[in-house]
């Protein structure tokens, strides 16, 4: 009886097995881990916008958007759903928590901004009121003559 590796060709098929097998693994292997990073990013992401205050307090609906995201992500990894679908969910999980620290930016630069716009008119009212006074002292300086000054 001869022994199969003694067959011609044995060779070519065997390695072309165990070419296939290790393509396999490896394939499987950076999925998972790939899976893996981008459920890590977004969890950074989500654990960094859950740490600022401005956002807890101005961009709570955004920030709470991004938890049930990366919570739908968890959930489709726990299920064994396919990858595609993994890595979206935890895409849109790290963009909605990026999304919540910039609406909590720009509510803090719009507030900034009214806070701004308040000062500025203050002092448009204070310079009125600082130039009818001038107005006044020159009247009461030059008695029943108004000072007009030449140009």
């Amino acid at each position: 009886m001869r022994r199969l590796t003694a067959m011609p060709g044995w060779h070519l098929l065997s390695g072309l097995v165990l070419a296939g097998l290790v393509g396999t693994l490896l394939l499987a292997g950076p999925a998972g881990a790939q899976e893996a990073a981008t459920i890590a990013q977004a969890q950074h992401a989500l654990e960094a916008a859950r740490s600022s205050r401005a956002v807890r307090a101005l961009a709570a609906p955004e920030l709470d958007a991004a938890e049930e995201a990366l919570e739908r992500a968890l959930a489709a990894r726990d299920a064994g759903r396919g990858r595609a679908e993994i890595e979206h969910l935890a895409y849109l999980a790290l963009r909605r928590a990026a999304i919540a620290r910039m609406h909590a930016r720009e509510r803090q630069i719009a507030r900034a901004l009214e806070s701004l716009a308040a000062a500025h008119a203050v002092i448009g009212e204070a310079r009125v009121l600082e130039a009818a006074a001038a107005g006044r002292r020159r009247t009461a300086t030059f008695g029943w003559r108004t000072y007009r000054p030449t140009a």
